[in-house]
Parts: structure tokens; C-alpha cells; sequence
């Protein structure tokens, strides 16, 4: 067990938005409800969780190197 008395950590990293293979940007219905869910197990199992959505490229590789 960590220091701070929890399991570990959980990173949640939810790409609602995405490019597609032509450039255009959608939408991935349902990704928050699916967030929830996982905040909702991993908070259950004594994990500190840490969600992060729609983060660029380089943002995303400092929030791993973070974690």
C-alpha cells in the first residue's frame, strides 16, 4: 500500500473528441458515462484516481511521465 494509504493509482485518460483517418473531428458517445464507471470501481477499490479528458499529445506523455 502507498503512503497515502490507497492501493495505487488509477490515470483515466478519455479521448471523447478524435480525428478521424480524413481530419474531421467526432465525437465518442458515451466515454463520460464509461469514466464514471471507472472512477466509481477504482475509487471502490482504494485507488487514487486521477481523470484527464481530451489532452494533446504532449500533455498526455506528462501526465504518464506524472503518474
Amino acid at each position: 500500500m502507498a503512503e497515502t494509504g490507497k492501493e495505487g493509482v488509477c490515470l483515466i485518460l478519455n479521448y471523447f473528441k478524435y480525428e478521424d483517418e480524413k481530419g474531421k473531428t467526432k465525437n465518442r458517445t458515451g466515454t463520460m458515462k464509461d469514466v464514471d464507471v471507472l472512477i466509481d470501481l477504482f475509487t471502490g477499490l482504494n485507488y487514487n484516481v486521477m481523470s484527464f479528458n481530451d489532452l494533446n499529445l504532449e500533455t498526455t506523455k506528462k501526465k504518464l511521465k506524472e503518474g
